[in-house]
């Protein structure tokens, strides 16, 4: 044959070796991927790049000592954006598929969802909606929040939106039929927190901080978690 390009046979089997290694290494094998974070995307992405830059640097190597053919060097980058997309999102798509099978399984209960709005559209506002999300059975719908920050009104949050300024939380609360409010600003102070608390009392409006919210979530998952029927290690981590 002559100087064309032939398949790289040796160079796959590295691959195949060197990846599997790198991803253990990693922690790519010991993710729980059903609740991946960003930083679980990272991980993938350092990995997958820490792979193929040995690649970078074995392949010369390999040539040199003619263990390798000759091949394109931009197999080299499609490998790494082949990887990423696959790796990636094989783990990602793992979360997309169990939130959407939360979403839509039915809450447990009276049937009747109670309606909530949050008051804080930051860091602790999106836990009480991942906490509402992930766990349908709590029976909790966030109809919106509520914020005092002029850039987040109107933007959405995991698809809820912010409905307005903390001050219009009563006329928010009667127009969206709100049958609960979560005050999820911790670092308030504690005038700010009994306003609030007042304004809903006026308004003959239920409401909870956020540790009591999440005191009160975790009971509600541990009670129904005893009544619901055994299911095997198996079929939990499918």
């Amino acid at each position: 044959m002559g100087g064309g390009c032939r398949f790289p046979v040796r160079e796959d089997l590295a691959c195949i070796v060197l990846k599997p290694v790198t991803f253990y290494l990693f922690g790519m094998y010991a993710r729980y991927w059903r609740y991946a974070t960003v930083q679980d995307l990272v991980a993938v992405t350092l990995a997958t790049s820490v792979a193929s830059m040995l690649m970078v640097l074995i392949v010369p190597v390999g040539r040199s000592l003619h263990l390798f053919e000759w091949f394109p060097r931009s197999v080299l980058v499609i490998d790494w954006l082949l990887a990423l997309i696959c790796v990636g999102g094989i783990r990602m798509s793992v979360r997309v598929i169990g939130e959407s099978m939360s979403k839509a399984q039915k809450p447990r209960g009276s049937g009747q969802q109670k309606r909530v709005l949050v008051v804080g559209a930051g860091e602790a506002g999106t836990m009480v909606l991942r906490e509402a999300l992930r766990n349908p059975q709590l029976g909790l719908e966030i109809v919106g929040f509520l914020d005092d920050e002029s850039f987040e009104l109107g933007k959405r949050i995991h698809g809820t939106r912010v409905l307005g300024r903390v001050e219009r939380l009563e006329d928010v609360a009667q127009s969206h039929r709100v049958d609960e409010v979560v005050i999820a600003m911790p670092t308030a102070p504690g005038r700010v927190v009994r306003a609030l608390a007042e304004s809903c009392r006026k308004a003959g409006i239920a409401s909870q901080t956020l540790r009591i919210f999440f005191a009160a979530t975790r009971s509600s998952i541990a009670r129904i978690a005893l009544r619901a029927p055994t299911t095997s290690p198996a079929a939990q981590s499918l």
